[in-house]
């Protein structure tokens, strides 16, 4: 059986805090709504990419300040803030 589509996006561990040039890789799992684990590939956003940008698989930190990062598998989407 095929999983259905993407429901929810489980963001792996993340640190609270970064430092300028710190690269932190960014993980990812999208779920269907019955809880099946689904192969969908995950975007990665940054809310301010002059603080923390998206670089790949990898968050690299520009400079102090907060951003909100937000993982999207189809329509299913999680956001965490930094």
């Amino acid at each position: 059986m095929v999983p259905g589509p993407a429901a929810r996006v489980q963001v792996g561990a993340l640190p609270t805090t970064l430092v300028p040039g710190q690269r932190v890789p960014l993980a990812a799992t999208a779920f269907s709504a019955a809880g099946d684990r689904r192969d969908d590939a995950v975007r990665w956003t940054s809310s301010a990419p002059a603080v923390a940008r998206v670089d790949g698989p990898w968050l690299v930190a520009e400079q102090p300040g907060r951003v909100t990062l937000t993982a999207t598998a189809g329509a299913a989407r999680a956001t965490v803030p930094l």
